[in-house]
């Protein structure tokens, strides 16, 4: 018994370390000159081989061929810009109205331009909102108004299908030179804007970032990002209507059209269409009013670094400071 399992305990190590001569002698024979594809390779020296340390570019792509809108400026003054695009069955448009915006508006009305620009959609003199909203959300189009805080301006968007163009269209230009501020819904939007405020004044952000504009910006328009209770219980339809019919001129507003339409065509609507708008006798917007600046001060962030770079581009604009001055701490 002894004797069997000896020898086939010595047939299995004669077995293995056959295998791994095997193993072991397979890749040297694989690698020996004169075998496998490596015979035929043509091998070049490292000497020879050219380096331009330069990425392989195609000459084609380098080539940019952007698209080339039609400028045209209408009788009334308002500056026309038309890209064509037809990939898609769509329109996008954009009217910019310089000296509109909350940097332009009195220092005792802050939100004037604001309140103006949400109510455009809110009656005109041949809609009341509720037709107004009805009639875009029919044709599948978008139409919206905004003048951001900070902003020189009043932006309109439009947005809508090219098959009915004509149709969404002349709403944006309705909402655009006859809008009526009903007083009604103005007293809506001084309800939801007064809600906002208490929300704005519970909000630890929205009060730093108050204070960062006010130290910024010192007294300067840019430097108020929302309008007060105040201001609301002042701004009457009248005053709406008012910095409307002073502010949204023709000659200082730029009307962007992208999509899929034709200038050729679209032109000459444009001309016979808009008509409406007063036009004054200078292009030039109007300059806010300089008031009387307060001295400058350093303001520094001393939070953890990943708020520090938040604030890094404002704070490297501001006077130059040192952690010894007096104000380090304030």
């Amino acid at each position: 018994m002894n004797t069997t399992r000896e020898a086939i305990w010595k047939g299995l190590r004669v077995g293995v370390v056959v295998a791994v001569l095997l193993s072991l002698a397979l890749p040297l024979g694989a690698q020996a000159p004169g075998s496998g594809p490596q015979q035929d390779s043509k091998a070049v020296s490292v000497s020879k081989v050219e380096r331009k340390n330069l990425a392989p570019v195609s000459k084609e792509i380098l080539r940019v061929k952007l698209p080339k809108a039609t400028e045209t400026v209408l009788p009334n003054g308002l500056t026309v810009l038309i890209l064509e695009d037809h990939r898609f069955p769509t329109v996008t448009v954009q009217l910019n109205i310089s000296a509109a915006g909350p940097i332009y508006e009195p220092a005792e009305l802050p939100g004037l331009a604001n309140v103006t620009a949400q109510l455009l959609r809110e009656g005109t003199k041949t809609r009341t909102s509720k037709q107004f909203a009805e009639e875009v959300d029919t044709l599948g189009a978008t139409i919206n108004a905004n003048a951001g805080w900070g902003s020189a301006a009043t932006v309109i968007n439009a947005q809508g299908l090219s098959d009915n163009l004509e149709q969404w269209f002349p709403l944006m230009v309705d909402i655009l030179l006859n809008p009526t501020f009903p007083a009604e819904e103005v007293t809506k939007l001084k309800a939801r804007l007064k809600g906002t405020l208490r929300q704005q004044r519970a909000q630890p952000g929205f009060l730093a970032n108050e204070r960062f504009s006010r130290a910024v910006y010192g007294n300067h328009p840019a430097a108020v990002v929302t309008t007060t209770a105040e201001s609301l219980d002042a701004i009457t339809p009248e005053s709406l209507a008012r910095w409307h019919a002073e502010r949204y001129a023709p000659q200082n507003a730029i009307l962007g059209i992208a999509g899929d339409v034709r200038s050729a065509t679209l032109v000459p609507k444009l001309r016979n269409g808009w008509r409406g708008g007063r036009r004054r006798n200078s292009r030039k917007p109007y300059r806010p009013m300089r008031r009387r600046q307060r001295p400058r001060r350093s303001m520094w962030w001393t939070g953890r670094t990943r708020c520090r770079r938040r604030f890094r581009w404002a704070i490297l604009r501001l006077t130059a400071a040192t952690p010894t001055t007096p104000r380090w701490w304030y």
